[in-house]
Order: C-alpha cells, then structure tokens, then sequence
C-alpha cells in the first residue's frame, strides 16, 4: 500500500481528516478506494519536531535476508528517511 502525496498534503491541511485517520486508519484508507488486506491492523504514528519514527518492512521468517524477496517490500525511499 502506498499513500500518494495528495493524499499526505489533504491530511497535513485538513485536522478533521487527520484526527479520523489517526483513530480508523482503515475507514479513511477504504474511503478513499485504497485496498487494504483483511486481518491486518494498521497504525498511525506522527513525527514531531523532537521525535522520529523508523519502519522496518515487514518480512515473513522465510523471506529474511533474501535481497530479492526484501526489495519488493521497500519503497522507492528506502527502509527509512532521516532528515536534519
């Protein structure tokens, strides 16, 4: 699943959208026409100006240290993004 940059700029525009997204992810995401995997639960987190989060992509057990598997399920920004 990716979130276009419409989509990103709509959220940091609009605190109703963002206050909905961060408590039913899901329901906005389905409103919006994105497919999401059923049995998956999906969380929100916000950066602030003195906290940062990093994701590691998942990877079933099998996958693990398979560079070809892995690549697949990191997005054109990498594992993470750091900035200053």
């Amino acid at each position: 699943m990716t979130i276009n940059k419409e989509f990103s700029m709509a959220l940091l525009a609009d605190p109703g959208l963002l206050a909905r997204f961060k408590a039913d992810p899901g329901k906005v995401l389905r409103e919006r026409g994105i497919p999401l995997e059923e049995g998956i639960t999906y969380r929100v987190v916000e950066d602030t100006d003195t906290l940062r989060h990093l994701l590691i992509p998942y990877a079933a057990a099998e996958a693990r240290g398979t560079a070809e598997t892995l690549e697949g399920r990191i997005s054109k920004s990498g594992l993470m993004r750091i900035e200053p």
